[in-house]
């Protein structure tokens, strides 16, 4: 069977997102870019995702035609991929809305989606994950050591990168699929792993810091909270502190 994904691995990148996005139109097929050694690479904003060399894995997937309906979903569908995969290695971990995972309150996983919509329709999105994997302690810079962690760090162990990479293609495959059929599919799912359902928290929206209760994240990454407004939909903010 074709896979759906072509890859590519390149020994060292300024950003995975910005070279996907620099071949989509060079090919027809979907793809992936891969690398361990990224050197610019983007959070959230005009945040910087840190990858010691030879140590974390950068990669993004090149999604074609994906569905207008649905297009901001694909961060969900990212999160439960990096769960299932880190799962397999004995390591339970959480989503914090929008685009973290996290394990015991420690940043593992950082995703970034980009798409493109072209006369009303989307063309693509890339969707961008780091995940730590064989960084030390003090791979990380001062500003974050103490709230970042690797799955080296967790398992005390050094990580096979390529299987990682090889194995993480396969479940982000697979979910997406599923998601594709049924975008219902892993809902349950996402909630069991989110770690602020329910949870009394400080957001950063518009500009404006507030205290709202979060009622629930919705597949397509939306996020249902309750505030002196009563309950509604926001769809981009920032969780500053879990009270």
């Amino acid at each position: 069977m074709k896979k759906r994904f072509k890859t590519y691995y390149f020994d060292s990148l300024e950003s995975t997102n910005d070279t996907a996005k620099e071949l989509v139109n060079k090919t027809d097929r979907e793809f992936v870019i891969s690398t361990y050694n990224q050197i610019k690479g983007k959070g959230k904003g005009d945040r910087v995702w840190h990858t010691a060399a030879g140590s974390g894995l950068a990669i993004s997937f090149l999604v074609k035609n994906p569905n207008l309906k649905i297009i901001s979903a694909y961060t969900s569908i990212a999160a439960i991929a990096v769960t299932k995969l880190l799962q397999g290695y004995g390591i339970e971990s959480r989503i914090k809305w929008p685009n973290d995972i996290l394990i015991s309150g420690k940043k593992i996983c950082g995703i970034l989606c980009e798409s493109s919509i072209l006369s009303g329709a989307p063309s693509h999105v890339v969707v961008g994950i780091g995940l730590n994997v064989n960084q030390n302690p003090t791979d990380f810079p001062e500003e974050i050591k103490d709230i970042s962690t690797s799955m080296s760090i967790v398992l005390n162990k050094q990580i096979d990168l390529k299987e990682v990479e090889q194995s993480l293609v396969e479940i982000f495959t697979e979910v997406l699929e599923n998601f594709e059929t049924d975008p219902n599919y892993y809902y349950d799912e996402l909630l069991q792993k989110s770690i602020i359902i329910g949870k009394r928290c400080r957001v950063l929206e518009n500009g404006l810091c507030s205290t709202v209760l979060i009622h629930s994240v919705e597949i397509d990454n939306s996020l249902i909270i309750v505030d002196d407004k009563g309950m509604r939909r926001i769809y981009s903010a920032d969780i500053l502190e879990i009270i």
